[in-house]
C-alpha cells in the first residue's frame, strides 16, 4: 500500500510539475544529440527501459546565464519512488549535480536573475509514513539543500502556499492535525487518534502558510511549526521530536503574532 502511495504522489506532483513554465522549448533532434553525452541509468543498460522512454523523462532548463541547455530527470530510478537528477552542461558534456529519491512539486524563480528554487518531497522508503518536504537552492554550479519540513503519510498539503504570517498557540494541549477537520476516529493505521499528528503547548510558535475554512465555518491553518514537541506529542517517533513538522491547526485557540500582509 506503501509503494502505491508513493506512486501515486510522485505521478501526481510530476504531473503539477509538467505545468511549470520551467522547461525550455528544444528540438526533438537537438535533445537526443545533447543526451546522448549522458550515460543511460541500469534500467536502460538492462533493458527494462528503452532509450526512448529514458529521454523522455529529461526536461530542458537553463540553471545558468550562460547558452547551454541543462537537465531535470524526473522519473524511475529502479525503486518504489521516482528519481530527481539535475544536469548541468559543462560545455564538453553533462555533470549531474545531485540525485535523490523523490518528486518536484514546482521550480520557480522569483526574480529574473534570483537563484532557481526547486521545491522538492521525499516520501518515507519501505512503509515508512514519515516524509519531508524541501527546497532546494541551486547557486554556482551547486544545489543547497534547505531544511527538511516534515509530514506524515495522509496530510493534506496544498497546492500552493506561501509564508503569511506566524501564530502563538493559547491553549495545552493543541492538536496538530493531518487534514484541516476534526476527526476522532481512525483515520490510519499510523495515527493513534483520528487525524492527530502531535500535540503542541501554550506558547508555541508556527508559521501560518495557508488556510481553510470547513463545512462549520472553523477557520484551519496550514503551518510549519517551530518548536520541538514534547516527549508524548508525538505518539510513535519520539527521536523525530526536534524536527520542524508541518500540519493544520485550528485557529480557535491561537493570536496572530506576526502579520506580514
Amino acid at each position: 500500500m506503501k509503494a502505491l502511495l508513493v506512486i501515486f504522489f510522485c505521478i501526481l506532483f510530476h504531473q503539477s510539475f509538467a505545468q511549470q513554465t520551467y522547461s525550455i522549448s528544444i528540438g526533438k533532434k537537438t535533445k537526443s544529440e545533447l543526451l546522448q553525452k549522458i550515460k543511460p541509468n541500469w534500467l536502460v543498460q538492462e533493458g527494462q527501459m528503452s532509450l526512448e522512454k529514458y529521454y523522455s523523462y529529461f526536461n530542458p532548463y537553463y540553471f545558468n546565464s550562460d547558452t547551454l541547455v541543462d537537465f531535470i530527470y524526473e522519473g524511475p530510478g529502479g525503486g518504489e519512488s521516482d528519481i530527481v537528477s539535475i544536469w548541468i552542461n559543462t560545455g564538453l558534456g553533462f555533470e549531474n549535480i545531485i540525485s535523490s529519491a523523490g518528486c518536484i512539486e514546482k521550480i520557480e524563480k522569483k526574480f529574473p536573475y534570483s537563484p532557481t528554487e526547486i521545491h522538492f518531497i521525499q516520501y518515507g522508503c519501505c512503509a515508512d509514513p514519515h516524509n519531508f518536504y524541501q527546497i532546494w537552492t541551486y547557486i554556482n554550479y551547486e544545489i543547497i539543500e534547505g531544511i527538511e519540513y516534515n509530514f506524515l503519510d495522509a496530510t493534506e498539503i496544498p497546492k500552493d502556499f506561501n509564508y503569511k504570517f506566524s501564530i502563538r498557540v493559547k491553549n495545552t494541549p493543541y492538536k496538530l492535525r493531518a487534514t484541516p477537520e476534526i476527526i476522532n476516529d481512525n483515520l490510519h493505521s499510523d495515527y493513534d487518534q483520528g487525524n492527530v499528528i502531535a500535540e503542541y503547548s501554550q506558547g508555541d510558535i508556527g508559521h501560518v502558510l495557508d488556510s481553510k475554512k470547513d463545512d462549520t465555518g472553523r477557520q484551519w491553518y496550514f503551518v510549519l511549526m517551530e518548536n520541538p514537541l514534547s516527549e508524548e506529542g508525538y505518539h510513535s517517533y519520539n527521536s523525530l521530536r526536534n524536527r520542524k513538522w508541518l500540519g493544520w491547526m485550528s485557529g480557535r485557540y491561537v493570536e496572530i503574532i506576526n502579520n506580514s500582509r
